[in-house]
């Protein structure tokens, strides 16, 4: 501002309402130095608004990718879940999600794509439940080995806490990956429920393994959830993000 240039702010953490409560006397201020607010989800936008910010809603970025023959089936379903191994993602609820699928589909199989410092306890939970040689760490991998995983698996499990605008549920979309996730934070602002994905509860194991084996069951079902999703997934395409960020930056959009 003091060398008269335009000042866009970008804002992404799910953890906004916590931090905002903790902070808001010293950040606020700040925040509206800026001349516009990007901000990726109607869920920041209203917790902005809260405290008398205006916010510019521009959807992260993903990769269209072209549809994949899937290969499994029901009886062999492929899950996948994609976050750090942070508490904030809860991968012991999609351990234990995966365990009361595998109660009733012997032949599913759970990849967990991530790392972080809860790896050796979630291993050990893993080996508790039973599951630990149907469940693979995969650790650290990059965006093009995600998203030629999710080509490989049936279901994606997003188990977070605490979120805004998941990269990995938008990116299921885009591949054609079935979701089933907690209903939490902005994720009802991306997810229908029973339009273009399953929602259930925070931290319910039992609600998440019935989603998931709804898909399994429902073919059709499946199939119309998919379809949904991957149009839905044409909104965070470049063709659609790159006008409103150049609007923005130019000063042109509402701030």
């Amino acid at each position: 501002r003091l060398l008269a240039r335009r000042v866009v702010g970008h804002y992404h953490g799910g953890a906004a309402p916590e931090f905002l409560a903790r902070s808001a006397r010293i950040v606020v201020p700040l925040l509206r130095l800026a001349q516009a607010i990007i901000v990726p989800s109607p869920f920041l936008a209203r917790v902005f608004r809260r405290y008398g910010l205006s916010t510019v809603e521009i959807a992260n970025l993903v990769t269209i990718a072209a549809p994949v023959q899937r290969t499994g089936s029901a009886a062999t379903p492929r899950l996948l879940t994609a976050r750090n191994l942070t508490p904030v993602y809860n991968i012991a609820c999609a351990l234990r999600t995966f365990a009361r699928v595998r109660a009733r589909v012997p032949g599913a199989e759970l990849t967990v794509a991530g790392d972080g410092p809860e790896r050796a306890q979630l291993e050990r939970l893993a080996a508790t439940l039973g599951v630990a040689g149907q469940v693979r760490f995969a650790g650290s991998i990059g965006n093009d080995q995600l998203r030629a995983l999710m080509g490989e698996c049936d279901v994606l499990l997003n188990t977070s806490r605490t979120d805004n605008q998941p990269v990995s549920i938008m990116e299921a979309f885009a591949s054609g990956l079935a979701v089933v996730s907690t209903n939490v934070g902005g994720i009802p602002d991306l997810v229908t429920d029973g339009v273009d994905g399953l929602l259930a509860a925070d931290d319910d194991d039992a609600a998440l393994a019935t989603a998931i084996l709804r898909l399994l069951e429902d073919e059709e079902l499946r199939k119309r959830l998919v379809a949904n999703a991957r149009q839905h997934a044409l909104q965070f395409s470049w063709p659609r993000i790159y006008p409103a960020l150049a609007l923005t930056y130019g000063g042109l959009a509402p701030t």
